[in-house]
C-alpha cells in the first residue's frame, strides 16, 4: 500500500515521465531534424540514423503521442482506483491527485537530475544515444514500479492493467532496438 503522498509523487511522476520524452523528442527537432517547410510544425530528419532513433527509441513505433495514449492515460486511471481504494475516507484522496494542476509538472521525475541535452550536431552521437537509452531504462523502471504495485493492490482484472504491461514491454523492446 502506498501513501497518499506516494500517490500524490507517482501522479508527478507519471507526468514527469511524459514530459521528459517530449524533450527529447523536441531535443530531436531541434538538433537532429529541420522543418518541413518555414514555420511549420512538421520536420525531417537530417539523417536516417536521426530518423530511427527517434521512431524507435521516443515514438515506439507509433505515429504520434498524446496524453491519452497508454501511458499515461491507463497509468493514471488505474493508480487513481488503487488510491481510492485505500484512501476513500481521506479527504486529500479525490480526483485531483492524479489529474489536477499539480500533477502536471516538468520534466523532472523524483530523485532524477535534469535531463542533459542532446548534443548540437546533426548527426546521432554515442553521446545521444546513451542518453536516450537512459531515459527509456529509467521510464521503463517506473512503469515496472506502477505495474508491481497495482499487482500488490489486487486490481489486475482490469482491463488497464493489461494494458500497462503490454506497453511497458513495448516500449522496452523498441528501447532495445527490437
Amino acid at each position: 500500500m502506498w501513501t497518499l503522498d506516494e500517490h500524490v509523487q507517482c501522479a508527478k511522476d507519471t507526468s514527469a515521465w511524459f514530459n521528459r520524452v517530449n524533450f527529447y523528442i523536441e531535443q530531436m527537432h531541434d538538433c537532429k531534424f529541420e522543418p518541413k517547410r518555414q514555420k511549420s510544425d512538421k520536420f525531417k530528419p537530417l539523417t536516417e540514423e536521426a530518423d530511427q532513433l527517434y521512431r524507435r527509441a521516443l515514438f515506439y513505433k507509433k505515429n504520434g503521442r498524446s496524453s491519452f495514449d497508454v501511458f499515461p492515460s491507463s497509468f493514471k486511471c488505474i493508480l487513481e482506483d488503487c488510491m481510492f481504494k485505500e484512501h476513500e475516507h481521506d479527504e486529500r484522496c479525490t480526483v485531483g491527485v492524479y489529474y489536477g494542476p499539480s500533477a502536471n509538472c516538468g520534466n523532472l521525475p523524483s530523485g532524477l537530475d535534469p535531463p542533459e541535452p542532446l548534443d548540437a550536431m546533426p548527426s546521432v552521437t554515442e553521446g545521444d544515444i546513451a542518453k536516450i537509452d537512459k531515459l527509456n531504462a529509467g521510464f521503463v523502471d517506473f512503469m515496472t514500479r506502477c505495474i508491481d504495485y497495482v499487482q500488490q493492490s489486487g486490481l489486475t482484472a482490469r482491463p488497464q492493467f493489461d494494458k500497462m504491461v503490454k506497453y511497458r514491454d513495448h516500449v522496452a523492446a523498441c528501447a532495445a532496438g527490437a
